[in-house]
């Protein structure tokens, strides 16, 4: 139609998802028609008027009757649906046994997908950040360890201006731990140096967040063991023995890591504490290679790791 109006496409916008096809084109050939006449007759402004007036007046009936019609239909269908299970008692229950155990399996699939890809995604730089392994040529071919000389860390820090930041870490596992004649052993204790929470995000809900540069006896404990170790006390400021030759003090308090995280971290703890005697071995010694310690570089915006 020529010079349609505004408002007209407007109804049949509005129409349409309520409508069949026959009752559509019946319904909006009839506002057309009476639109066009009343246009001539009286003009524009009383002809887009009385189409308001039309939709104010139609459309509500419109959609409540579908929405009835809709619900009647569905429990027709629910009806049919019920009366068809008890008829075919048996082959109802194989039916939908097998689609309550396909759904069950679908979702079960995608909640292990979305889980697998979500590893380490909580750490806001996780797309810029890489462990550092090495390369090595064994009987069975080639494989690849997480464990690098303590001097790389410094050293590729030094060398490369690609690297925003390089961490170091020495992880440990039944780690003794000792304070007020109680003794744990602990897992997931992580020594760190002082670029560590430059590189990963771990939130703070007590203490230093700058412990770890500020103090070489540092320690960091998650909120869980935090509470394990000391209730609702706070744990700040209090002294911890670790395989009793370590003396470190509590100087803030982590929210507790995900557990889809090829790193958990229970404690954390000054790496600048270990020294040749408690390690064993010269920290400065290229030829030493322990499978506790890792490195991990986080690359600058735009640099490509290759």
């Amino acid at each position: 139609m020529n010079g349609s109006s505004k408002i007209l496409i407007i109804i049949k916008f509005l129409l349409k998802p309520f409508l069949d096809n026959y009752d559509f084109y019946f319904l909006c050939g009839d506002l057309e028609e009476i639109y066009s006449n009343k246009k001539i007759k009286k003009g524009k402004v009383s002809a887009e008027l009385w189409l308001l007036f039309q939709i104010i007046k139609s459309l509500p009936p419109i959609i409540i009757d579908n929405l009835i019609w809709s619900a009647t239909m569905f429990k027709s269908y629910l009806k049919i649906a019920y009366r068809n299970i008890r008829k075919n008692k048996i082959y109802s229950f194989i039916n939908i046994t097998g689609l309550s155990v396909g759904l069950a399996c679908c979702l079960i699939i995608l909640l292990f997908v979305k889980y697998e890809l979500s590893f380490d995604k909580f750490h806001s730089k996780a797309e810029r950040i890489y462990r550092v392994d090495i390369e090595a040529q064994g009987q069975e071919g080639i494989s690849y360890e997480s464990c690098v000389p303590f001097p790389f860390a410094i050293n590729f820090r030094n060398d490369f201006p690609e690297a925003e930041a390089v961490t170091q870490i020495f992880f440990q596992t039944g780690v003794q731990v000792e304070f007020d004649d109680k003794r744990f052993i602990q897992d997931n204790v992580v020594f760190a140096d002082s670029s560590f929470l430059n590189v990963f995000d771990y939130e703070f809900v007590l203490g230093d967040s700058e412990a770890l540069t500020k103090y070489p006896d540092a320690a960091v404990l998650t909120e869980e063991l935090a509470n394990k170790f000391f209730g609702n006390e706070s744990p700040i400021g209090k002294s911890l023995k670790l395989n009793t030759q370590i003396d470190v003090k509590i100087m803030g308090v982590i929210k507790n890591t995900p557990k889809n995280t090829h790193m958990p971290v229970d404690m954390l703890v000054s790496l600048n504490i270990l020294n040749e005697e408690i390690l064993g071995f010269d920290k400065n010694h290229w030829g030493v290679l322990h499978s506790s310690n890792a490195s991990y570089v986080l690359l600058n915006k735009n640099t490509n790791p290759e």
